[in-house]
């Protein structure tokens, strides 16, 4: 028997979280609208849970915060996209003069990947959006930018029935180079501030935040403090 590899080697998953909306259509048993937040390598089994547990075609919404590779190479391996009658809508932002769907494009491109995305069995449509409100099957999404090389964006997600929203915001600068730009700081705690849970990309620490664009812990457990007390 293999030794189990240190913890700092065991393998995890890049970004990407998973929300449903109870009642009506969606993806796998149960129903519901599905709207996965990002597409790191997590997207891979979860493709595999939603086919293996599909009650009816697979309906999935795919929210990009940004391109970068983490938050984007797991949906290549999205077994969803791979049966006729799925449909899958993927929303994000161009990348400066680059559109997500080129960019999608390059991804499976045959020169990298042997499936090309015009080659996928599920029907698939690609969103492209700026910051602003728009609107996800049963969610109200308000869309933010955040601080972080190239467009990224937040999001808070808001049931359009009413109940708790949340807020996804993900590899952002909290740091001196966001006060550049305190414009982004306000539309961050505001989004914060509006949402009943927040979902935070905050791994590394204040020393090392130093030389990165990522938010820190501490930093952001002041934030969560400070909303604490406005609510």
């Amino acid at each position: 028997m293999a030794p189990s590899p240190p913890p700092e080697l065991t393998p995890r998953a890049t970004a990407g979280i998973r929300v449903r909306r109870r009642g009506g259509t969606g993806g796998g048993k149960g129903g519901g609208q599905l709207v996965i937040l990002d597409a790191g390598t997590g997207i891979r089994a979860l493709g595999r849970e939603l086919v293996e547990r599909q009650n009816g075609a697979v309906q999935a919404e795919i929210l990009l915060s940004h391109a970068h590779w983490d938050h984007i190479q797991g949906l290549p391996h999205f077994k969803p996209f791979f049966a006729p009658g799925n449909a899958v809508r993927i929303w994000g932002s161009r990348q400066g003069t680059t559109s997500l769907e080129a960019i999608l494009r390059q991804q499976m491109d045959p020169a990298v990947f042997p499936v090309p995305l015009d080659a996928l069995s599920a029907k698939l449509t690609v969103q492209q959006v700026e910051p602003g409100e728009f609107r996800v099957g049963t969610f109200r999404v308000q869309a933010i930018r955040l601080r972080h090389p190239g467009t990224t964006l937040g999001y808070r997600l808001t049931p359009e029935a009413g109940g708790p929203g949340m807020a996804y915001v993900t590899t952002t600068s909290s740091g001196r180079a966001a006060l550049r730009d305190p414009r982004v700081v306000a539309q961050g705690l505001r989004a914060f501030l509006r949402a009943e849970l927040l979902i935070h990309d905050a791994m590394y620490t204040p020393e090392e935040l130093e030389s990165t664009g990522d938010g820190a812990t501490r930093r952001s457990r002041r934030r969560l403090r400070w909303r604490a007390r406005r609510v």
